[in-house]
């Protein structure tokens, strides 16, 4: 069974119901992104910064780690619950572990339903579990030479001593890269920003982008693998959405590509986003309804 589609969330700081999406009708074209060696993972939303003395820690408890702003620590990454739209279902989130350095190896488990309140049957995000190091952000977007990273993630479900891959169609989530431009200064993930931007590696049930029951405008080629782009305003934001998807639909488990050639494709779209500040990266799993636990193995990024 495909799940309803639901658009995807406004800018952190900022959440509730999407609004509806816009999508321009600019020409497709195509462009190849070199591919790069590192590793990734996820990114946080509207974490502090963690200082250079952080250290991993671990929690399987969720008693202290499910609460909306509950974190762990691990090398220059914080690791976010973020469990921003919990008020449209019922269900629980916990982190579960972080360690490593960079690369940082993360986990998160969740279990949500919608309520009953959900009248238009979509399957509102609950939550953006998601690491992220504010050492990669905080330049003009010109600045930037290349921005390396790789990840290696699953969802899986556990039964006794089995461990086992969850269906694409068993649940309604995604895994992406979100990124958020704009501001005159440097700022944790939390305000408002003109420009987002979204790398999908992964979809589940059907769950598309803003902007993404429109024709892509647009696509790139990292790591031999062709995203297509789509485009739309978040209404209750007035920020505008670039989502690279993955073209075939299919789950991209492993990903070692450079991210700073999706950003520089997108300025035939916005002329000004060159003298932009790039104020964070968060790489992690937006989770709608169903049940899966998010284990990333391998998450590195780095910048230049």
């Amino acid at each position: 069974m495909v799940l309803a589609v639901p658009r995807n969330h406004p800018s952190p700081g900022q959440w509730g119901p999407w609004g509806s999406p816009e999508s321009p009708t600019t020409a497709s074209t195509t462009a190849t992104i070199p591919a790069n060696t590192a590793i990734v993972t996820s990114t946080s939303s509207d974490a502090p910064s963690p200082s250079s003395s952080s250290t991993s820690s671990t929690s399987g408890d969720c008693s202290t780690s499910s609460s909306e702003d509950s974190l762990l620590y691990s090398g220059p990454f914080t690791i976010n619950n973020n469990l921003w739209g919990m008020s449209t279902g019922t269900g629980s989130q916990c982190l579960n572990s972080a360690s490593g350095g960079n690369p940082v190896a993360w986990s998160t488990t969740w279990s949500w339903e919608n309520t009953a309140a959900d009248v238009s049957g979509e399957n509102y995000i609950k939550s953006y579990a998601n690491a992220y190091d504010p050492s990669i952000a905080c330049q003009a977007l010109s600045n930037y030479k290349s921005i390396p990273t790789s990840w290696t993630w699953r969802n899986i479900l556990t039964a006794g001593p089995i461990s086992y891959d969850v269906s694409q169609n068993a649940i309604s989530a995604d895994v992406s890269y979100d990124v958020f431009f704009g501001g005159s200064e440097c700022v944790a993930p939390g305000p408002t920003y003109p420009i987002e931007v979204m790398v999908w590696l992964g979809a589940y049930g059907g769950l598309v982008p803003i902007g993404g029951s429109a024709a892509s405008i647009g696509s790139v080629v990292s790591d031999d693998i062709t995203f297509n782009l789509f485009s739309g305003t978040n209404t209750a934001t007035g920020s505008t959405v670039y989502s690279f998807v993955v073209a075939d639909g299919s789950l991209q488990n492993s990903y070692s590509g450079d991210l700073l050639p999706f950003f520089t494709y997108l300025e035939k779209f916005e002329s000004g986003l060159s003298g932009m500040l790039l104020q964070s990266i968060q790489a992690g799993t937006e989770a709608a309804t169903g049940s899966a636990t998010f284990s990333t193995s391998s998450y590195t990024i780095n910048s230049s």
